[in-house]
């Protein structure tokens, strides 16, 4: 009789890869709906910095022609009053076109919470494993209940009392440490009464995940790029805190 690791017989769909990836923007809706000129402008500005960087890569490839692809994200997931996908797509490719910048995937924020039936999101944030700090006591719940992902101890805050001597301050501290901490503490969703809201910096994790194809679901490949011409959401998702 044998036994194997069930995760050793998962198959890992493998998919072509650019030398280099970049993201050329991560454009808030509001800004968009508020400053229309301000688009072009960023979009002439991304494509003299893609445009350098793309000649500088082929030069250190020896002439070879690089695959560099470009994507940008659009922050859709905590506004109701936004312009269908339909428009946004069009509004982004005319801009890009006139500044002479491809751009090959178009993401959305919403499109990062759930997309083709699957919560992404949670996928991700069933994968983060809870580090409690040295000395824990466990005062502060996991980040499973709380929506708080925290990689250390926070300043200690006392309380003080009315003429006592000022307290020494103490900087926070990051678990393990090398030479200098870079401490986070950081909301990745609130319960609300409508469902879980994502933060955006957790959405943002997910497409940068998804981009690099690092996330996946039982090895398949999330988020597969598909034509804009071709399938276009009828309606973008909408807000969990808001009534749909």
């Amino acid at each position: 009789m044998s036994y194997s690791e069930t995760s050793a017989k998962q198959h890992t769909e493998g998919f072509g890869m650019s030398h280099l990836s970049i993201e050329v923007g991560h454009l808030y809706a509001d800004d968009l709906a508020a400053r229309p000129d301000a688009l072009r402008s960023e979009m002439a500005s991304a494509a003299a910095w893609v445009h350098g960087t793309t000649e500088a890569l082929q030069k250190r490839l020896g002439g070879r022609r690089p695959r560099v692809s470009t994507c940008y994200l659009v922050d859709d997931y905590f506004h109701a009053d936004l312009p269908s996908p339909e428009k946004l797509i069009t509004t982004l490719s005319e801009a890009a076109d006139e500044a002479g910048l491809r751009i090959d995937y178009l993401a959305r924020e919403s499109g990062c919470a759930r997309m083709d039936g699957l919560d992404l999101a949670a996928l991700v944030a069933g994968r983060i494993v809870f580090e409690p700090p040295p000395g824990a006591d466990g005062a502060r719940p996991p980040v499973s209940r709380s929506g708080w992902l925290c990689n250390g101890v926070p300043t200690p805050q006392r309380p003080r009392v009315a003429m006592s001597e000022p307290d020494t301050w103490r900087p926070p501290s990051q678990n393990s440490a090398r030479e200098h901490s870079i401490f986070l503490d950081v909301e990745l969703w609130n319960d609300t009464d409508h469902g879980r809201r994502w933060s955006c910096p957790m959405l943002a994790a997910v497409w940068q995940l998804i981009r690099l194809g690092v996330l996946r679901n039982q090895g398949k490949r999330i988020g597969v790029p598909v034509p804009a011409e071709q399938v276009v959401p009828a309606e973008r998702g909408h807000d969990p805190a808001r009534p749909a």
